[in-house]
C-alpha cells in the first residue's frame, strides 16, 4: 500500500469515528440560574435539580439547597442570581417556597445553546403574588 492509500483510509476511519461528536457540543457547559422575587417580602427557596432517567434519588439529585431572596422594592425586583449551579443537561426543576401551601407542578429544562460558542445556558424562576393572593411562579430560559 503505497502512502496516498494510507493516508486516505485512515483518514475516511477518522472522520468515521469522531462523527456524531457534535452531540456532545454542551460537554462542560454550566447552568446559571436566576430567581426573580417581584414580591414586597423575602422568600426562602427550596430548588432541586434532578436528573432523568435516575433510577434512585440520591442517583438523580444534582443540586438540592435553599436559596434566600430578598424583598423586592417599590420600583424594583429582586434578584438573585447562582451561576455554575450544575452541568447543563437536562433536569427535572421541582421549588418549594417557604409559608406557600400550594404545590409547585415542577419545570423540565432541557438545554438549548448548543455549542462552546453559544450563550450561557440560563434558567429562570419568576416568583410574583396574584390579584386573588395566590403565589405563582413562571419558569422560563435563554433560547439561541
Amino acid at each position: 500500500m503505497n502512502r496516498r492509500h494510507f493516508l486516505a483510509s485512515t483518514g475516511a476511519i477518522a472522520t468515521t469515528a469522531i462523527a456524531g461528536c457534535s452531540a456532545l457540543s454542551n460537554f462542560g457547559k454550566k447552568l446559571n440560574v436566576t430567581i426573580i422575587n417581584r414580591d414586597q417580602e423575602r422568600r426562602f427557596v427550596w430548588l432541586e435539580l434532578l436528573r432523568k432517567n435516575a433510577d434512585e434519588l440520591d442517583e438523580a439529585t444534582v443540586f438540592d439547597g435553599e436559596i434566600q431572596i430578598p424583598a423586592a422594592s417599590d420600583t424594583e425586583a429582586s434578584v438573585v442570581k447562582r451561576d455554575d449551579i450544575a452541568e447543563s443537561r437536562p433536569y427535572v426543576v421541582r421549588i418549594d417556597i417557604l409559608n406557600v401551601r400550594r404545590r409547585i407542578a415542577p419545570y423540565h429544562f432541557y438545554p438549548d445553546c448548543v455549542g462552546e460558542d453559544g450563550p450561557e445556558e440560563r434558567l429562570y424562576i419568576d416568583i410574583s403574588t396574584a390579584d386573588d393572593g395566590r403565589t405563582h411562579v413562571d419558569f422560563n430560559q435563554n433560547g439561541c
